[in-house]
């Protein structure tokens, strides 16, 4: 029972969880003709939870086993606080200090307090930022992982622009946004 606890509580070294990855790429394209990806199943939940019709929504039951791909990866995550008996995280010592320049502290457990503590600063940036990035996701025609997995194996150009534009937003949003509000 202790190996499992483990595996589950532990991070997996990047050259196992890599490809483990690829792996599950291969086997949707090959055995399934399956993409992956996550903010479709998001199309399914508004087809399934609106009395409208629209085009858009119409036939759901394709995309319906990615609504429950999403289902096991909120259980998993679950799984993983209920059967966890510490939420410690041992944080690179020079990544603590980069985050000190920012402005950002860094407590022992997961998330770092003065980002988001309920203020109406973080609540407003917090969704800002989701508005965004569920509009980028549906107008970019999939979301990060989509795109940087499934895209990026199948060397789709559209995923590669997309990917290079997470980074590049991702970088911009640390060392700009962030110390604004923080």
């Amino acid at each position: 029972m202790d190996f499992i606890t483990k595996t589950i509580n532990e991070p997996w070294p990047w050259y196992v969880g890599g490809p483990l990855i690829g792996l599950t790429v291969i086997l949707l394209l090959v055995m399934e003709k399956k993409q992956l990806g996550i903010s479709s199943s998001l199309v399914y939940i508004c087809s399934v939870a609106t009395p409208f019709t629209f085009d858009y929504f119409k036939n759901p039951e394709k995309i319906k086993w990615q609504f429950y791909f999403v289902i096991g990866l909120v259980l998993g995550g679950v799984l993983v606080v209920v059967s966890s008996d510490h939420y410690l995280v041992n944080l690179n010592p020079e990544t603590v200090s980069e985050l000190a320049q920012l402005g950002i502290s860094v407590n022992p457990g997961y998330l770092p307090e003065n980002l988001l503590a309920p203020s109406l600063s973080t609540i407003s940036l917090l969704f800002i930022g989701g508005v965004f990035v569920g509009f980028g996701a549906r107008y970019a025609n999939g979301c990060t992982a989509g795109h940087a997995i499934m895209g990026m194996s199948q060397l789709a150009p559209s995923s590669i622009l997309a990917t290079l534009s997470f980074f590049v937003g991702g970088l911009l949003t640390t060392y700009f946004i962030l110390p604004y509000f923080f």
